[in-house]
């Protein structure tokens, strides 16, 4: 009687089991559901270089996820209010957020900013570019003397002839700015780039992550999105989430030795 009790056990035991295994599989084949739409929080406003990434991205996403994606700009702060909705939002896939680091990183190091987020806030989901930084004179008509920003940010000034550009801060000159010399070349190692990316709030289940992940290497990697982007100044740098992760990891450590230097300075 106790081994035909035990034997039922087991039986009971392994089809609940089972059971839970199809709900689960079953809840991740199902997303994203029908009619519901993903959104995609941007921390900066229209028109900039992670905003005009996301939206090249977004239709690619929506062909391969089978969903509407919606993109949000959330701007301010230097990134750090977009940040904050990213962070909060429910951990379900639905939605996620273009980032910009060394931004996302920053914020939440220096507590003279406030932010109610950390690093383990966000999963990062993939890597779309590196838009390395620069330095600039004679900036629009010389009313401002110096200008420190991105290849993305002065290439349409540079062919304008708004902006003269000192030097690239990057291992080798950028096709999009192919004659200004790198800082390397003037005898000055410095190199520094923005990384464009997305990520979602911390805790998204591994299945849905996985098909994130998979649809945004599609998206970022198709020929006509590449060259969308190569139209507004960005190279494509394809990185996986882990590697992104990995990225960010660097640049905090990076900025961890940096600050405290900043701030001596400021001292």
């Amino acid at each position: 009687m106790r081994l035909k009790f035990a034997v039922m056990a087991v039986a009971v035991t392994t089809a609940l089991a089972a059971c839970g295994a199809q709900q689960a599989g079953g809840a991740a084949g199902a997303w994203p559901r029908k009619g519901k739409p993903i959104t995609l929080i941007v921390s900066f406003a229209p028109g900039a270089a992670v905003d005009a990434a996301a939206r090249v991205v977004a239709p690619m996403l929506e062909k391969e996820l089978g969903a509407n994606v919606e993109v949000l700009n959330r701007p301010g702060a230097g990134g750090q209010i977009g940040y904050t909705a990213l962070s909060k939002a429910k951990a379900d896939g639905y939605t996620i957020g273009a980032t910009g680091s060394p931004s996302i990183v920053v914020s939440p190091l220096d507590p003279s900013r406030g932010a109610t987020y950390t690093r383990q806030s966000f999963q990062p989901l993939g890597m779309q570019a590196l838009d390395p930084m620069l330095v600039g004179a004679a900036f629009l008509g010389k009313h401002v003397g110096a200008y420190v920003g991105n290849v993305s940010d002065v290439k349409p000034l540079v062919a304008q002839g708004k902006i003269k550009v000192l030097g690239v801060m990057s291992g080798q000159r950028s096709p999009f700015l192919p004659d200004v010399p790198t800082f390397a070349e003037q005898g000055y190692q410095i190199e520094q780039a923005t990384a464009r990316g997305y990520a979602a709030p911390a805790g998204v289940p591994a299945e849905v992550r996985t098909k994130i992940e998979a649809a945004l290497k599609k998206a970022i990697e198709d020929p006509a999105v590449v060259a969308k982007m190569k139209d507004l100044g960005l190279g494509t740098v394809y990185k996986s989430g882990q590697e992104y992760a990995t990225y960010w990891t660097e640049q905090e450590t990076t900025i961890k030795q940096t600050l405290p230097l900043v701030r001596n300075e400021k001292g």
